[in-house]
C-alpha cells in the first residue's frame, strides 16, 4: 500500500508555506487527501503527479479549513472523482460533498478515525499494517496547531491526542512539515497542559481579557501581529479551565477561581493578597478615572471569588456535620 506526499503551496499560517497533499492506495485507485492549493501552478503540479502515477478514485478531506480545500473543485473537475468528508466538514465547505464518511470506514487501505479538537469534523487516516498515520492538523512538523473557539476545543483535542498516542504509529504524516514519530503526541499534551498552567497562574481577582493574558503569557516571544490569533488560543484554554472550576468569565473579563482542595482561609488569604497587589498597582497611577475603573474591576473579581469560597465553606460545613453525625452514631452503637 503506497503513500506519497506532495507539499503544495497554500495560504496557510506562517511559518508554514505549504500543505502536504497525500496520495494513498494502489495506483489504479488513488485517494487524494487534502488537495489544498488554490493556485493554478500548484494544481497543475498535482495533476502531473497523478498522471505519472495512476488514476484517482476519491478525494478525501481531513477537515474544512481553507488551507486544506483550495484545490478540491479544480481536481474534481479534472478527474471526476467524488469528494469525501465527515458530515461536520460537509456542513462547512463551500462546495458539494459527494459522500459523507465517518469513524471506522476504510478508504484506500487506511481506516478513518474521527479526532475533533482542532476542527469538529477532523479525520485522520490510520494503517495498522504499516503503522502509518496521516494526521492532518492534529500535529505539525512546522509551525503550530491553532485551536480557535467555538470550534477549537481543548478537551476534545487532548482526548484525540491521547487516543492517537495509543496507536503506536511508527510514522506520523502531518499536514505541514516533515514526518514525525509517535513521541509528538505526549509532547503536544505536555505543551498544552503547561500553557493552561501558565494562563491559570496569570489570572487574578482582577478581570482580564484574553488579550491582557496574551501580553502576560507570551510577552515579546511572538510578534504583535499574531496577538489576536494568540488571544483566541488563550480563550480556548480559559474555557477549558472554566470547565475545571479554575477560571470564571465575568462581564469585564476572566478571573481566577481558587482550588477546592484547600481550606477556605488559605483561599481567602490568596484572594486578598492578589487584590492588594492589583490595588497597589492602581494607586500608582495618576489618572483617577483609571483608578476608579480598575478598583471596580477588582471589586467585581473579589465578589466572584468570594461567592465561590462561600460555596466551598458550605460544602465543608455540610461534610463536617455529616462526620459528626456518623461519629455520634458510632458512639451510640458502641455504648
Amino acid at each position: 500500500m503506497s503513500l506519497r506526499c506532495l507539499p503544495l503551496r497554500s495560504p496557510t499560517l506562517p511559518p508554514a508555506t505549504h500543505t502536504n497533499c497525500y496520495l494513498l492506495g494502489p495506483d489504479d485507485a488513488l485517494v487524494v487527501v487534502d488537495p489544498a492549493s488554490p493556485y493554478a501552478h500548484e494544481q497543475a503540479r498535482l495533476q502531473a503527479e497523478i498522471e505519472a502515477t495512476g488514476q484517482v478514485a476519491a478525494i478525501l478531506l481531513t477537515h474544512h479549513h481553507h488551507d486544506h480545500i483550495g484545490g478540491v473543485e479544480a481536481l474534481r473537475s479534472w478527474c471526476s472523482a467524488p469528494v469525501l468528508a465527515h458530515p461536520l466538514t460537509a456542513d462547512r465547505v463551500p462546495f458539494a460533498v459527494d459522500r459523507q464518511v465517518s469513524e471506522g470506514e476504510v478508504i484506500g487501505g487506511f481506516t478513518l478515525l474521527h479526532t475533533p479538537g482542532h476542527a469538529t469534523g477532523h479525520l485522520v487516516l490510520w494503517n495498522p499494517k504499516t503503522r502509518d498515520l496521516v494526521a492532518g492538523d492534529m500535529v505539525a512538523g512546522e509551525g503550530t496547531i491553532v485551536l480557535e473557539p467555538p470550534e477549537g476545543d481543548l478537551e476534545d483535542y487532548l482526548q484525540s491526542l491521547e487516543r492517537l498516542g495509543r496507536l503506536g504509529a511508527e510514522r506520523v504524516h502531518p499536514a505541514h512539515g516533515p514526518v514525525l514519530d509517535s513521541g509528538v503526541f505526549p509532547h503536544y499534551i505536555e505543551h498544552r497542559n503547561a500553557r493552561s498552567q501558565q494562563i491559570r497562574q496569570a489570572l487574578s481577582a482582577t478581570p482580564q481579557s484574553p488579550m491582557d493574558l496574551v501580553t502576560l503569557v507570551y510577552g515579546d516571544t511572538i510578534p504583535r501581529a499574531v496577538y489576536p490569533l494568540a488571544a483566541r488560543q488563550v480563550l480556548c484554554h480559559l474555557q477549558w479551565l472554566e470547565g475545571r472550576r479554575q477560571a470564571r468569565e465575568l462581564d469585564e473579563g476572566w478571573v481566577h477561581v481558587p482550588p477546592r482542595n484547600r481550606g477556605v482561609r488559605e483561599d481567602f488569604d490568596d484572594m486578598l493578597g492578589s487584590a492588594a497587589t492589583d490595588l497597589r498597582g492602581l494607586l500608582g497611577r495618576r489618572n483617577l478615572e483609571a483608578v476608579g475603573s480598575g478598583a471596580r474591576k477588582v471589586a467585581e473579581g473579589l465578589s466572584a471569588v468570594a461567592g465561590e469560597l462561600f460555596d466551598v465553606a458550605l460544602d465543608q460545613s455540610a461534610r463536617r456535620r455529616t462526620r459528626l453525625r456518623e461519629k455520634a452514631s458510632q458512639d451510640d452503637s458502641e455504648s
